[in-house]
């Protein structure tokens, strides 16, 4: 493998997981493909997060967003 060419690939939760890989760790992944990913869980089944989470979960949803970390792109 050259980890000097290293991509990321997911669809749905992986699609989100792909993206937030590149997101945090650009220096490592050089190219990425998302699919179907829910970005900001904000925007998608918030009582399923607020269950395992608490609620509000705000803070937590802004920081676990691929969405207010788009510009890092």
């Amino acid at each position: 493998m050259d980890i000097d060419r290293v991509g990321i690939f997911g669809t749905s939760a992986g699609g989100y997981g792909a993206a937030h890989a590149m997101l945090v760790f650009p220096e490592f992944y050089k190219v990425g493909v998302t699919i179907s990913g829910d970005h900001d869980a904000r925007l998608d089944k918030a009582w399923w997060n607020e269950a395992y989470q608490g609620y509000p979960v705000q803070d937590d949803y802004a920081a676990q967003s691929n969405v207010t970390m788009a510009g890092r792109l």
